[in-house]
């Protein structure tokens, strides 16, 4: 609520000023009434459309005091008396004016989110001012004015406790619109105002003075801001009748008006708070989706709702969730990476059902994960100790900037890069740094003091099969098509034997040997399980495609070790082997080593995560996994875009 001004008790002039001209009068009036006019409008607009409403409680209580004090300044400019004193010169009117709408300059600024017992204080100080403005202007009645002009003089109501209540009304309104806007330039509208607000009180009391010889004796007997509680009102308050009649009539209209405001800030102010709430939840639960959809899971609706059950979300009654993957509406729709969460709550109508049928509170959030915030790493080395936990040596590169190296290593040479290998994708090192030497470059982002976990850690494998009497072995350009079992005999093919393998896992004992040019395709959706701690052999042209499944409890691994093994077993993969692989190569406890020109898909996307890794004599990963359904080594980042 901005503006104000008080006649009767206040208005200002100096000595020797006289009252202004019917025609001036005439003209001031009209400019109130057609600006009054239009605040008034525009408040009315903003409360039907809801505007004001879905702003927040503060909005709205400053939106209904405006209304009020505007339709109240109308009516009284319209009916008041004529002056009978007005102040000669500029000054004192520029006071008047500044004093009455700088403050209005507060609204243009930013609102800071504000804590609740800050929103408390400011909507305690709107109702309050508003309460004692209207009293006030009531109180005046046809001897309001905002220029300084004397039209009789009025003791009566809250001007037996203070001279200027208006002011004071209007102080506490500005206090609360400071804390409301609250920044350095708000501080200096307010000191201005109430500078200007000062000036324009010395000049009233002046005038009223010089036209009314009582005003004297009751500016003795009457504090300017702050009432004497315990005073009784003056013998002149009490006698004063004069606006009476027109201020117990003006009271009676604006006490409902009064009570309902209160009663509906409170109301509005609980939607508020149900607002936030439903906003935390619905926030939480587009994240929870964008991560499910990010990972290719089909239970997102699941983790929306799971989520936001537990930021306060209570389904039913009414109450709804809706999820649109990709997102139904706004600049994220049918993006395919984003997820949009719609969450709608009934409240209970109190005051608000004298114009609204019924309400339900709603709150929207669309997230989607960043692009390339997971997935960035295709190489994780998970022992947290060791040196050369990640080791590249000899020409070895990782040449894609969407293949990353983690080391989770807090040894200062967990990552180590000798002899011209080379990272050109972001880096992770749990320690304070890394080793670099012989020409060795890291071109991509580094990372220091981070653990990377392991996306696989939670893998469960299902129960194993007996014993297959599948073949197992095979040369010589031969050709076996085997379906998932347990190979107790383990498998081993060379000389250009070709296995093919159906979708399911398979649990291989005792070896795994792919050499001289022996090809293995397991690309329906196939997991390989090392089932021991055993060294395979892939080596010497060896091609091996797999695609890892996409769903089940294997999901996003082709490969995997024994969760038992030691980092001294070391896996190898060397001599032109070619890794066409689709998923992890998954040894937790051993080591895995690419050598002498072992290298995977360029198109492909093959993860290596090991206790250890090795790169050395020209190895080359250059694969990515960003953007598929494997899942990311590194937590993704989800962002909310709306």
């Amino acid at each position: 609520m901005e503006g104000g001004g008080e006649s009767g008790n206040e208005g200002a002039s100096k000595a020797g000023s006289r009252a202004p001209s019917a025609a001036f009068d005439f003209v001031s009036r009209l400019i109130l009434v057609v600006f009054f006019g239009f605040v008034a409008a525009g408040s009315i607009h903003r409360l039907a459309d809801g505007s004001l409403a879905a702003e927040g409680p503060i909005s709205l209580a400053d939106g209904i005091a405006q209304l009020l004090f505007s339709a109240l300044v109308c009516a009284l400019v319209v009916f008041r008396r004529a002056p009978l004193r007005s102040a000669s010169g500029w000054a004192p009117k520029a006071a008047a004016l500044g004093g009455s709408f700088l403050f209005t300059l507060v609204n243009l600024l930013p609102s800071p989110i504000l804590s609740t017992p800050a929103q408390s204080l400011v909507l305690a100080l709107l109702v309050a001012s508003t309460a004692l403005l209207c009293l006030s202007l009531a109180t005046l009645g046809r001897s309001f004015s905002i220029l300084p002009e004397a039209r009789a003089l009025v003791v009566a109501g809250p001007y037996s406790f203070v001279r200027h209540p208006v002011y004071v009304a209007e102080a506490a309104a500005a206090a609360a619109m400071a804390i409301a806007h609250f920044s350095a330039a708000a501080v200096v509208v307010a000191l201005v105002q109430t500078a200007l607000q000062f000036v324009r009180v010395v000049h009233e009391e002046a005038v009223l003075t010089e036209e009314f010889p009582e005003y004297a004796a009751y500016a003795a007997a009457t504090p300017r801001f702050l009432p004497k509680f315990g005073r009784r009102p003056s013998a002149a308050a009490s006698a004063a009748a004069d606006e009476s009649g027109a201020a117990a009539v003006l009271l009676a209209i604006l006490l409902p008006a009064l009570v309902g405001m209160t009663a509906l800030g409170v109301e509005v102010s609980s939607w508020y708070g149900s607002k936030r709430q439903l906003q935390s939840a619905a926030d939480a639960a587009a994240l929870s989706a964008a991560y499910q959809v990010f990972a290719g899971q089909n239970d997102a609706a699941a983790a929306a709702a799971s989520d936001a059950s537990a930021n306060g979300f209570v389904s039913g009654g009414g109450a709804s969730l809706t999820l649109n993957t990709p997102p139904a509406s706004g600049p994220y729709a049918g993006d395919a990476a984003a997820a949009e969460v719609i969450l709608s709550q009934p409240q209970t109508i109190l005051m608000a059902g004298a114009f609204l049928p019924s309400l339900a509170v709603t709150a929207r959030a669309v997230a989607r994960v960043a692009a390339n915030s997971a997935g960035k790493y295709c190489a994780l080395g998970l022992d947290t100790s060791a040196t050369n936990t990640v080791f590249l040596n000899n020409n070895a590169v990782l040449p894609n900037p969407n293949c990353g190296v983690a080391s989770n290593s807090t040894s200062q040479t967990g990552l180590n890069l000798s002899n011209n290998a080379s990272i050109a994708g972001p880096v992770s090192v749990a320690a304070n740094g890394y080793g670099l030497s012989n020409n060795a470059t890291i071109t991509g982002a580094i990372t220091k003091g981070n653990i990377v976990s392991d996306p696989y850690s939670g893998v469960v494998l299902p129960t194993r099969p007996s014993c297959t009497g599948q073949t197992s072995s095979g040369s010589n350009n031969v050709t076996v098509n085997l379906t998932p079992g347990t190979f107790c005999s383990g498998l081993s093919f060379q000389n250009g034997a070709v296995v093919n393998m159906a979708a399911g896992v398979y649990f291989i004992q005792s070896k795994f040997s792919f050499q001289n040019n022996a090809t293995l395709n397991a690309t329906a959706g196939t997991t390989i399980v090392i089932d021991g701690t055993y060294a395979i052999s892939v080596n010497n042209n060896a091609l091996i495609n797999i695609t890892a499944p996409s769903s089940g409890s294997t999901a996003g691994v082709a490969l995997m070790g024994p969760r038992n093994g030691s980092p001294a077993t070391t896996q190898v993969f060397s001599n032109n082997t070619q890794l066409n692989i689709r998923g992890a190569i998954y040894f937790p406890t051993q080591t895995v080593e690419l050598d002498n020109n072992a290298s995977s898909d360029p198109n492909g996307c093959v993860q290596l995560i090991a206790q250890r890794l090795k790169f050395q004599n020209n190895a080359e990963l250059p694969s990515s996994c960003s953007g598929t359904p494997v899942r990311p080594i590194g937590t993704p980042s989800a962002v909310f875009v709306e």
